[in-house]
């Protein structure tokens, strides 16, 4: 591992720096060979020229600031596609919410409406009918309070998530 690790920084430093070297083109006895030092016969010295990658209004990404940038703006993004999602994912069961409070007022309203037909038939019933229609009122505030605050809580779920997607500076 060491040695893969090694090689590589060397191939690295080999890609990164410029050749200072010579590279001679000789020939001895019709065989063409390429030599790091001058030879004995017919030697040419031939020129290599390393190029520099250019920069020029790009971001460099060996470059350890504008890399440093590009990963918090890259974790920023992340961030804030977690929460968009989160806040979604939690108006969805706050809309499941209020439909479970919708059919629990209208099956507990159903079922006061029966006991309120049958005080009805009753010749007492008038009190207890009066009765039955303050349980009914007070199981309707109950449970519109709670489908208000789901909604609020709704709605200010829609605001931060326009906020987040960049829309929050129009309102």
């Amino acid at each position: 591992m060491l040695r893969k690790y090694l090689i590589c920084q060397l191939l690295i430093i080999c890609y990164t720096l410029p050749s200072q070297a010579a590279i001679f083109k000789c020939e001895v006895d019709g065989k063409v060979t390429f030599s790091g030092q001058r030879c004995e016969g017919n030697t040419v010295e031939i020129n290599v020229r390393t190029s520099q990658p250019s920069n020029k209004g790009e971001v460099d990404k060996f470059d350890p600031a504008t890399n440093h940038e590009a990963t918090k703006k890259f974790i920023a993004d992340g961030e804030r596609r977690r929460a968009i999602k989160s806040l979604k994912q939690e108006n969805s069961l706050l809309v499941k919410e209020i439909v479970s409070y919708e059919r629990a007022m209208d099956a507990e309203m159903e079922r006061l409406s029966r006991k309120k037909r049958r005080a009805a038939n009753n010749l007492g019933g008038a009190l207890w009918e009066q009765s039955i229609s303050q349980e009914m009122n007070a199981v309707a505030g109950k449970y519109n309070g709670n489908i208000q605050s789901a909604n609020a809580k709704i709605n200010r779920n829609e605001q931060e998530i326009l906020r987040l997607e960049g829309y929050g500076s129009r309102f």
